[in-house]
């Protein structure tokens, strides 16, 4: 059993920063919406890195250094997971919000039941195209993060290796 009694697998602990990341980002860009700001940027994005390198430091400390690339990765696919559901839930809900009546008021009755006749086409085409950047994005991102810390313990560790040899 590759795992002790009471070990979190490093995937779960990524995972777990990478859920709490999405949500701070989430709430700050709302907030800067709020505030009348355009949002965050998409340099944010970046952040989710984060998740792979604890993945990936976490198995590597643990002795697992065959399977620092796969925890990070593991990580920003069950990231992606909560991003994903977070952001269908959020289209449903505007969809829902919509003012049928405030809107055919403000452009008409014909183009209101033309808009309230594709939106729901509408908005599937655009989950589905937000799924595959939000599942692609956070694996990669997590993976890039894990392979990033490999390379940097690989580093650190040939120096330190070399300089008790000398």
């Amino acid at each position: 059993m590759r795992q002790r009694i009471g070990q979190i697998e490093p995937r779960y602990l990524g995972a777990t920063l990478g859920i709490a990341l999405t949500i701070v980002l989430y709430f700050a860009d709302a907030a800067d919406k709020a505030g009348g700001l355009g949002g965050l940027g998409a340099y944010w994005l970046l952040l989710f890195v984060l998740p792979g390198v604890l993945a990936g430091a976490i198995a590597h400390r643990r002795g697992l250094p065959d399977e620092v690339e796969k925890e990070g990765a593991l990580a920003g696919l069950m990231t992606a997971h909560f991003a994903a559901a977070l952001v269908i839930v959020s289209l449903i809900e505007g969809v829902f919000a919509i003012d049928w009546a405030q809107y055919a008021a403000q452009a008409g009755e014909q183009i209101a039941d033309g808009v309230k006749a594709a939106i729901v086409p509408a908005t599937a085409i655009a989950g589905i195209a937000t799924l595959v950047v939000i599942y692609g994005g956070c694996v990669v991102a997590s993976w890039l993060g894990a392979a990033a810390y490999e390379g940097y313990a690989g580093i650190v560790g040939r120096g330190a290796q070399a300089e008790r040899s000398s």
